[in-house]
């Protein structure tokens, strides 16, 4: 099986750190970026299997621009992770080709599942139970 990689946009330390981690335990690679401004770039670039982006990052207009050209370009599946209202994120992430949105605070099963719904097939979510 080919090593799978996502791209983590995430401006906060510990939250990314978290990510990485949890990506880690199941030989997941992945990358973080912290200005929404090199998001198309590094994804074209770096053609990672899932994006997990935060929507509150400092300039959450560039974030939905990029998020919506990488759509558009790449069919690349993204994980919205968002503290704001629930509503007018679902509008949006309507309009992408993939994608699914997790609220803050998150419950790590939800993401393993919607991990393995976007790039695995086998079950992870064994995980959350140990």
């Amino acid at each position: 099986m080919l090593k799978k990689t996502v791209l983590i946009a995430e401006d906060n330390g510990i939250i990314s750190l978290d990510l990485k981690i949890l990506l880690k335990k199941f030989n997941i690679d992945s990358e973080v970026i912290r200005d929404p401004g090199f998001l198309f770039e590094k994804t074209r670039l770096l053609r990672p299997d899932l994006i997990i982006a935060d929507l509150n990052l400092k300039d959450k207009q560039q974030v939905k621009d990029a998020l919506s050209e990488i759509s558009r370009t790449y069919h690349i599946p993204i994980i919205i992770i968002t503290s704001s209202l629930k509503t007018r994120v679902n509008e949006f992430a309507g309009g992408l080709s993939s994608c699914s949105v997790l609220s803050e605070p998150f419950d790590t099963s939800e993401l393993l599942l919607l991990i393995q719904k976007y790039i695995f097939f086998e079950p992870m979510i064994n995980y959350c139970r140990t």
